[in-house]
């Protein structure tokens, strides 16, 4: 029970470091928690998460697979390795990835504003307004993604609807300085 305790214990921990940025420490908390139960996807998810943030893709990968390899369905591990492949490069890989996070959890809305920018990212414009329209659905109050969404309409010259968009984003998050930004070049 003590060592069920102190993991649990080290597993929110490291997510609080996370949370809060300071990840050398939530690097070193969560390995610390994952040698006490290495069993467990969402140590492994978590570690994944925290390494990506310190731009270290080799080992946040790996511990992303850990964590598939004990939960093939694990929404969230699959998210991480999604952002990973995609800041890696690996477009397609990623948005593969992301498809299968939201297969396992349709309500995951920073799955389908990532895929939405993934998707975009290969020149598929309709299926990226497509996919951050599915987020929003999920998730109305997130100003990323309205304006986001804003910016991918106005790459189609639907700037009517665009400047919408970013007005919603802004109403949303009036500090969001990115949805001013957008709203200012749509305008």
């Amino acid at each position: 029970m003590q060592n069920s305790t102190e993991y649990a214990r080290l597993l929110q921990e490291g997510i609080a470091m996370r949370r809060q940025g300071r990840l050398d420490e939530a690097v070193r908390i969560l390995r610390s928690a994952s040698q006490m139960v290495s069993d467990d996807p969402e140590v492994w998810s978590e570690l994944a998460h925290a390494l990506r943030w310190q731009d270290r893709y080799g080992p946040a990968e790996e511990a992303a697979r850990k964590a598939l390899a004990l939960q093939p369905d694990h929404a969230q591990a699959l998210f991480n390795l999604g952002a990973i492949l995609t800041d890696t490069g690996r477009i397609n890989e990623g948005i593969e990835t992301y498809r299968k996070a939201l297969h396992f959890k349709p309500d995951f809305a920073e799955a389908w504003s990532n895929l939405g920018m993934a998707l975009g990212m290969i020149g598929k414009p309709s299926e990226e307004i497509n996919a951050y329209r599915r987020a929003l659905a999920v998730n109305p109050t997130l100003a990323m993604i309205w304006s986001n969404l804003g910016s991918a309409l106005a790459g189609l010259g639907q700037f009517d609807e665009a400047a919408e968009a970013c007005r919603h984003a802004v109403s949303v998050d009036a500090g969001y300085a990115v949805g001013w930004s957008n709203f200012a070049d749509i305008l």
